[in-house]
């Protein structure tokens, strides 16, 4: 066991982690603290931890390292954001339906390499993560919520990925219509909103046509223009770079193109009402 935590240790040197100062999102939980701080002193590495001992055997550090260099190699900031934001990542297990979560205490980014959703995180829940301490390091942050606030409006319910799920379609369309929201979790706060909002621009620059037109077809097309300013302040305020940003607003703008199109070939009639409720 010790000749396993050795190599496991020399492999986690090998990978360098961004040490900064930054905020997260929630309380890091005192059960979770003292699995973490045991388990750091046995791995011996300052900025990549394993919650789980079981977890090792599943590979999980072959599998950070794909995604974690997957979003290295394709987010401009991404740098900047993990030196200043991130103190460590800790992959992890959880009975949650999450794949990801950002943490206050320790500026730390949860991975679960298991989760209640049985769904593998991959680089874009990692800059969703980021995005999420990004926010919360922000020095002129209460600057920066007023300005996204008078885009968005305040309606912000609290509303779990599970929820999520389950909701009808239409109060999902009618919570983003309210908030300018590019998914249905990015009603239930500012801080999720905007994490959705960096991980939708991620997308749109790195994403396959089908992950592209999936992230589109959740958009509102009424709110497009309110999608695009908030893409614009949150480039103003260094979230990303200005081709990112470009690229994102071309493709809500051929997304909204199309619908349009689609809208005047459309007769007057229960199909126009039909294409009106949709996103």
């Amino acid at each position: 066991m010790k000749g396993l935590v050795r190599k496991i240790a020399e492999s986690l040197v090998a990978i360098a982690i961004g040490l900064g100062t930054c905020s997260g999102t929630e309380n890091f939980p005192s059960q979770e603290v003292q699995t973490h701080e045991n388990l750091e002193r046995k791995v011996e590495s300052p900025s990549l931890q394993f919650q789980s001992i079981g977890i090792i055997f599943n590979d999980p550090l072959h599998h950070f390292f794909e995604q974690d260099t997957i979003a290295r190699s394709n987010w401009d900031h991404y740098n900047t954001i993990r030196n200043e934001c991130v103190n460590e990542f800790v992959i992890a297990e959880t009975d949650k339906f999450v794949v990801g979560e950002a943490y206050e205490d320790g500026r730390k980014i949860f991975l679960y390499e298991r989760n209640g959703a049985n769904v593998k995180y991959d680089a874009s829940t990692i800059i969703h993560e980021m995005g999420h301490l990004w926010y919360m390091h922000l020095s002129n942050k209460g600057e920066f919520a007023t300005e996204y606030v008078e885009i968005t409006g305040q309606g912000y319910l609290p509303l779990t990925e599970k929820e999520e799920k389950s909701l009808p379609a239409e109060v999902c369309i009618s919570r983003q219509r309210d908030l300018a929201a590019v998914s249905c979790y990015g009603t239930e706060s500012i801080d999720e909103n905007v994490a959705r909002d960096i991980e939708f621009v991620y997308i749109m620059k790195t994403g396959t046509d089908e992950e592209i037109m999936e992230e589109l077809e959740k958009v509102p097309v009424t709110e497009i223009g309110r999608v695009k300013k908030k893409i614009m302040l949150l480039y103003r305020y260094g979230a990303f770079s200005k081709e990112e940003m470009n690229i994102a607003q071309s493709q809500l703008d051929k997304y909204d193109r199309v619908y349009q199109f689609v809208w005047e070939s459309l007769p007057i009639g229960p199909l126009r009402s039909i294409l009106k409720l949709s996103p």
